[in-house]
């Protein structure tokens, strides 16, 4: 694939909607093309329209291709976009009251949730306009990396759930699926008068783990009885123990 096909499937990706992962592909790309005008330009009109001026800015000096772009009133409009990161210090309060619901039943995820804050030492978390959170880490002198196993974009659209009434117990794999868990939750509880079927919510991998717990309010989800919490590298096989060992558990 040439540069001018490479550059026009990413746009497609998105003029289609799905502008984080355009943002993550296109970054990927222009780290190996030196010279790569358009998509150069493509990829600061999307972190320009999204809001995040740290990134953008960070894209112009990294990229000498963009010289021709950046001429009249573009620098001081650029210079004026907010930078768009969020301090995960911001994120604290919200933090500890996934904690606090998270530990109420679960006290032995006690010691992980401590660790949590430390994973997320190197992750860097934006907001876009929007209020869409997206995450990504740098070292000093590259391309932005977007990380797309961190980022909570919405993904509602893409996934098709039973009809209310239609569940049986669920088990969600991984966190980084927005509002679908809470989704979930509200369509799996009461089904047959005040029985609400269990749903478990497995993530191995703690550094998600620690972005999911930070950057939205899960406490009503994870204060819930009814919701089985594995996190940690540990995650799969205590999922597995309890399958075996309580023969009364219900099987997802």
């Amino acid at each position: 694939m040439n540069l001018e096909e490479l550059t026009d499937r990413l746009t497609d990706i998105d003029r289609a909607g799905r502008r984080y992962e355009f943002i993550r592909q296109a970054h990927a790309a222009l780290a190996a093309i030196p010279d790569a005008p358009a998509l150069a330009a493509a990829a600061l009109r999307a972190l320009v329209e999204e809001g995040l001026g740290g990134p953008a800015r960070e894209l112009v000096q990294l990229r000498t291709d963009l010289r021709a772009h950046i001429q009249g009133d573009v620098p001081r409009a650029l210079a004026a976009l907010p930078n768009g990161r969020v301090s995960w210090n911001d994120c604290e309060a919200r933090f500890r009251n996934n904690a606090a619901a998270l530990l109420a039943d679960r006290p032995h995820l006690r010691r992980l949730v401590g660790e949590l804050p430390d994973h997320l030492r190197n992750v860097h978390l934006y907001r876009t306009r929007d209020g869409r959170a997206f995450m990504s880490r740098r070292q000093a002198g590259s391309l932005r990396e977007w990380l797309p196993a961190l980022t909570m974009c919405p993904v509602e659209e893409q996934v098709e759930l039973p009809p209310s009434g239609k569940y049986g117990p669920v088990a969600v794999s991984g966190c980084r699926v927005g509002t679908l868990i809470d989704r979930v939750q509200a369509d799996t509880a009461n089904l047959f008068l005040t029985y609400s079927q269990p749903l478990y919510l497995i993530e191995p991998d703690p550094v998600r783990f620690a972005a999911w717990m930070h950057v939205a309010d899960h406490s009503t989800l994870l204060a819930d009885p009814r919701v089985y919490a594995f996190a940690g590298s540990a995650a799969v096989a205590e999922f597995e123990r309890l399958l075996r060992d309580d023969n009364g558990i219900a099987l997802p």
